[in-house]
């Protein structure tokens, strides 16, 4: 079976909402990009898990989306995001929830998965998170060197 071709299939939305039929073209070519950044993640190597985070952090990037930049504000005006990623071939997953200054919080999602990847035990034979949210989920990311950014910058005019 190794000289067969490999089948997969990637499915994205963008974003939670309802979305106004007037961007519907908008909306199109966001999915599309998202779905040409996993494609060529794939073609570069990466696994599943790299191709998701490829597809999500093109649609937190895009401002007509849901997700990141652009989305629905609370109602303090800021952006707050929640994600989450799992490794199905591991008892893990990483996840952030109401974090508002990281650009790409599937990112941080990732990055802490891949902290549990490494089982490496800590100082005090702690662990790390799987789980971080709001502005301690920002420091994080922020010392893993993860982009941060002032909250403001989140917030597109659309929003």
């Amino acid at each position: 079976m190794s000289g067969l071709p490999r089948h997969y299939c990637i499915i994205v939305h963008a974003g939670a909402g309802s979305h106004h039929s007037s961007k519907e073209a908008q909306h199109v070519q966001s999915i599309q990009l998202a779905l040409y950044a996993a494609q060529a993640a794939l073609a570069s190597g990466t696994d599943s898990l790299g191709a998701c985070v490829a597809a999500v952090a093109c649609m937190e990037n895009d401002p007509c989306c849901n997700a990141g930049y652009g989305s629905n504000l609370t109602e303090d005006g800021e952006v707050e995001c929640d994600a989450a990623v799992m490794d199905g071939s591991l008892p893990a997953y990483g996840a952030c929830a109401a974090v508002s200054g990281v650009r790409n919080p599937v990112k941080l999602a990732e990055w802490l998965l891949f902290r549990q990847r490494e089982q490496e035990r800590r100082p005090l034979d702690r662990i790390d998170p799987m789980l971080l949210v709001g502005a301690g989920a920002r420091r994080w990311a922020k010392r893993e060197c993860l982009e941060t950014l002032p909250p403001s910058e989140l917030v597109s005019e659309h929003a």
